[in-house]
């Protein structure tokens, strides 16, 4: 998770468009279903009953994850208590708070450089 707070931070420092910034972005937005993939994980070992109601390996974990942070779901993988409720749904949430905010920070810092990119009317 540290991981994620990291790119961020670097993310916020870029004054223009590159590549770096494309795949940095692309990068934080995974590290989200993959911080939950644990997290759920985690809920799993610590209750007697399975999260999904039947045993389920860790790659059903994962299928979850990214279903519910990109809002597809499914409906196939039901967390079945509270708490697993409560993390799909804040992994839902966060997933797209974070394409939001970071959508329009890309788009406002290429609409900056094109207008920098633009000849004023002085210099014509």
């Amino acid at each position: 998770m540290l991981s994620f707070f990291f790119v961020i931070h670097r993310l916020l420092r870029h004054r223009r468009v590159t590549a770096s910034t494309l795949l940095g972005a692309i990068t934080a937005y995974l590290f989200i279903p993959l911080s939950f993939y644990y997290a759920f994980l985690v809920v799993d070992g610590l209750t007697s009953a399975p999260f999904f109601g039947s045993p389920r390996p860790g790659p059903e974990f994962m299928f979850f994850s990214l279903t519910t942070v990109t809002t597809l779901g499914y409906g196939d993988l039901v967390p079945l208590n509270n708490f697993g409720e409560l993390l799909a749904t804040t992994e839902a949430l966060l997933g797209q708070l974070y394409l939001v905010v970071v959508v329009a920070l890309i788009v406002g810092l290429m609409a900056s450089g094109w207008q920098n990119a633009r000849p004023s009317r002085t210099d014509q």
